[in-house]
């Protein structure tokens, strides 16, 4: 998927870094009841206007449905990565490790801060558990 990102104004302060990524994961429990639920739509509305821009709504669907058909429901989140990059717009970076009903995916999910909504940017899944980086120790 081809995924351009406008410059903006970076707004970010240390103690709203942890909002976002939360915020982010919320985001991601909101994506997969819709992607259960077969409600596209609203995953697509929840995205940046560039990814709108670069890729038919149906085809969209269709990705979604395929891997619904594919993989079937999502379960739980077996483990998971999130960061959060400053730059202009702010990213933040998922990497989960989810279990569906008929498989295991690696999925990446890109958000972007836009004011003070954050918007799906990217969506990538792969077959199976890739290995996630150590996490870093406090």
């Amino acid at each position: 998927m081809l995924l351009i990102i406008q410059s903006c104004k970076v707004k970010v302060t240390p103690g709203f870094i942890k909002e976002d990524k939360m915020s982010t994961e919320q985001e991601i429990e909101k994506f997969h009841l819709r992607f259960n639920l077969g409600d596209y739509e609203l995953i697509y509305n929840n995205s940046i206007q560039e990814f709108q821009k670069s890729i038919n709504k149906a085809d969209i669907f269709k990705v979604l449905q395929n891997q619904h058909d594919e993989f079937r429901d999502f379960k739980s989140i077996i483990d998971k990565r999130v960061n959060l990059i400053i730059g202009a717009p702010v990213q933040i970076r998922a990497v989960y490790i989810s279990q569906f009903k008929k498989m295991d995916l690696t999925e990446m999910f890109v958000f972007v801060k836009d004011g003070e909504q954050i918007k799906l940017a990217l969506y990538q899944f792969s077959k199976g558990r890739s290995k996630l980086p150590a996490l870093e120790s406090k």
